[in-house]
């Protein structure tokens, strides 16, 4: 059995029904029977899987703690001028992906956006505020107990030359996204048409 650390429980937040709205399956209310059917729950049940996948258990905790500087070194203080953004981003990540019980009861009725497109010349902070964006979404996942996974793509490891090899990559990547709560951003977006453009006149 593995013991949370003095570390792990100054991090880690109740658990929830992520990706499951208001309805609560019985293997939420019924822990003792989940625990006794998790195998065959977890062979054929899919939100059983995305529910536990979820979860942000010690291990997972101290994984995302780890990367989390090395992946995403800025921080919020280094942002200049994209406070009205970054506050639109993080409610619709507190809404969608960590389902905040006091962001959702801002929005009955009117979910805020899904996608964002960030637009701007080159070296306007684009990047810089997405991936500010992913880390707090990390920190804010790791407050409520939700294994947020963070997934940043660039066009290269999307496009390839070979004949149906680029939809069979961002099918894996979004394959991926379905069974954790994630946030996908997609880096220099434009790269994509042009790229596609190009392969299909043979340039």
């Amino acid at each position: 059995m593995m013991k949370k650390s003095k570390k792990d429980e100054d991090y880690v937040g109740e658990p929830i029904g992520e990706g499951l709205g208001e309805f609560k399956p019985w293997w939420i209310k019924r822990p003792r029977l989940r625990k006794l059917l998790s195998i065959p729950l977890h062979m054929v049940n899919r939100d059983y899987r995305r529910w536990k996948n979820a979860q942000l258990t010690p291990r997972k905790l101290r994984k995302r703690l780890t990367e989390l500087d090395k992946r995403f070194p800025h921080k919020r203080e280094d942002l200049v001028g994209r406070n009205k953004e970054y506050e639109a981003l993080m409610t619709s990540i507190g809404y969608h992906v960590i389902r905040d019980p006091v962001v959702r009861s801002v929005f009955k009725g009117s979910d805020p956006p899904k996608f964002f497109i960030l637009k701007g010349g080159t070296g306007t902070g684009k990047t810089l505020l997405a991936e500010v964006c992913l880390r707090d979404a990390i920190l804010y996942g790791i407050k409520h107990g939700v294994n947020v996974q963070a997934i940043s793509v660039k066009s290269e490891e999307i496009f390839s030359p070979l004949y149906g090899q680029s939809v069979r990559n961002l099918a894996l990547i979004f394959r991926r996204a379905s069974e954790v709560p994630s946030i996908i951003f997609f880096d220099e977006f434009q790269a994509f048409g042009t790229k596609v453009a190009m392969a299909m006149h043979g340039a």
